[in-house]
């Protein structure tokens, strides 16, 4: 059975989404818009009577231009024959009955996050209702609909406004029919007392305490009364230890309830405070947020930091074992000063890699290469430094051995580059002027591993290993090594030069 409203909207009769005392809620399809979601109400007159009916609508209609998420869309309506419908939008993951009863069913729990997250979007949109003196009379988990966002985002929305009626004043009580599902009732309304629209917040409180244990405080309404005549004499009284969440947040759910689930209704919070309690977490969380956001960013752009400076450090070391073992195999002919110039230079690119691996690790800007003192400024470093800190330790991707940046196994380089200060200048003039360049950087290391001057740049001892390797050492390799019959060692040891001899390759960005 097909019914089309508004000569627009077709109906489904066979596809029930949803039943209620005087409704019926069907599949619906916008002929003028295929991909909209939709879905009808179909309110019998004979059970709700037309008045209820547009009211319903009226109050639906008045709420849209508002376009507040947490209020369901409301499109259209039309009387036909002795029903009423009401074209709506399709949430399509059902009530939040249902999602209690999955949970219930997988043994699962909500975390506080994921109440809080509900509290504050329900919150939100009743409090339109209760700027606009709109009074719900029947919030229940059945009548708070779920459905995903464009972001994949969880999404609550207040529906069902059958029972639903404008107020001159949302905090007197007055002989209001009674509408609510007894089990969330409030205790005036149970007691058949005058009550007022804190009666919602009562009954809000209630689901709010269903989310954190997936039951009531009672289970039949026979254990209603007990509870109420409890709550009337004492503060409700409940543990949140066994929700996962943080203080925080547990702290604020805590609070929540403490506030909704009151025996007195005047003792109630009311719509407005719970809106500005909420807001005000919300921004609260939101800066947390930004800021956590923040410190992971920060703690990113450090660990690429360290993270390529402790591969160039592997990969010195790589070539610094692959040249001290063609020497020792004779594979290079090349004489033991100049081996131990170009040793000594990769030593020291060694030992300034290092140290700046362990600037990061212990925010000393000092120690820190000079090349990356020209991209880092040293208040942007202590921030980095700091962050990275706290959290590499952490790090289950840090995977590097703490040990290969021990800067104690690399002393020798400063023995090293004395040595090679001393054999430079004992060497002739001509000579000299052919090493003055390593003469000068051996000199500025020295003075920086003994803590008396200003930190080096790493990448120029490469690129003198670079040069050193192009003028002393290659054109010392055999010819028909040259000609392509070079051993594993020699080939491994071109791979690590040619890697090091192009500068924007090794570059620190």
């Amino acid at each position: 059975m097909s019914i089309t409203v508004k000569k627009r909207y077709e109906v489904d009769g066979y596809q029930i989404i949803n039943r209620g005392n005087y409704s019926y809620v069907f599949h619906c399809k916008d002929k003028e818009n295929q991909e909209l979601k939709l879905a009808a109400k179909k309110i019998s007159l004979a059970s709700m009577g037309i008045n209820k009916s547009l009211q319903e609508y009226e109050i639906l209609d008045s709420l849209q231009v508002f376009l507040n998420p947490h209020i369901v869309k409301c499109y259209d309506i039309e009387q036909i024959g002795d029903d009423v419908f009401i074209i709506l939008e399709l949430c399509e993951l059902g009530d939040l009955s249902k999602k209690i009863y999955e949970m219930r069913q997988k043994n699962q729990r909500f975390t506080a996050e994921q109440i809080l997250d509900f509290i504050i979007q329900v919150v939100d949109g009743a409090f339109l209702l209760y700027k606009k003196k709109i009074f719900h009379r029947d919030i229940k988990p059945q009548n708070i609909l779920l459905t995903m966002d464009s972001n994949n985002n969880l999404i609550y929305k207040i529906c069902d406004f059958g029972s639903a009626r404008f107020v001159q004043d949302m905090g007197q009580a007055q002989n209001f029919t009674k509408y609510l599902t007894p089990l969330y009732q409030s205790p005036e309304i149970s007691i058949q007392q005058i009550f007022s629209p804190k009666s919602d917040i009562f009954s809000f409180g209630l689901i709010i305490y269903e989310l954190c244990f997936l039951k009531l405080p009672y289970i039949t309404k026979e254990e209603q009364q007990p509870f109420f005549n409890q709550l009337k004499d004492e503060k409700f009284q409940f543990d949140l230890s066994t929700i996962e969440g943080s203080n925080e947040q547990i702290n604020l759910i805590k609070l929540i309830i403490e506030q909704t689930i009151v025996y007195k209704q005047e003792n109630r919070i009311n719509w407005e405070d719970l809106y500005a309690i909420t807001t005000d977490f919300k921004q609260y969380s939101q800066t947390i947020y930004e800021q956590q956001n923040a410190e992971n960013f920060c703690y990113t752009i450090a660990k690429q930091h360290v993270n390529l400076l402790m591969k160039k450090s592997q990969l010195v070391n790589v070539l610094m074992l692959e040249f001290q073992n063609c020497f020792q195999l004779n594979i290079l002919d090349i004489s033991l000063n100049i081996f131990k110039l170009a040793f000594t230079t990769l030593a020291c690119c060694k030992h300034l890699l290092c140290m700046s691996i362990i600037s990061f690790m212990e925010g000393n800007y000092k120690n820190l290469s000079s090349n990356l003192k020209k991209i880092i400024k040293e208040e942007r470093f202590q921030e980095l430094s700091g962050i990275y800190k706290q959290k590499f330790k952490q790090d289950p991707d840090i995977k590097f051995n703490f040990d290969d940046i021990n800067i104690k196994k690399f002393n020798y380089a400063l023995d090293m580059a004395h040595f090679q200060i001393n054999w430079i200048n004992d060497i002739n003039k001509n000579y000299q002027n052919q090493f003055k360049d390593l003469h000068d950087h051996f000199i500025q290391f020295a003075a920086f591993a003994k803590n008396i001057g200003s930190s080096s740049n790493y990448e120029d001892y490469i690129y003198l290993w670079n040069d050193l390797f192009q003028t002393q050492i290659e054109p010392k390799i055999p010819q028909n090594n040259q000609q392509g019959n070079l051993n594993m060692q020699i080939q491994e040891l071109f791979n690590y030069k040619q890697i090091f001899s192009f500068k924007q390759k090794f570059q620190h960005k």
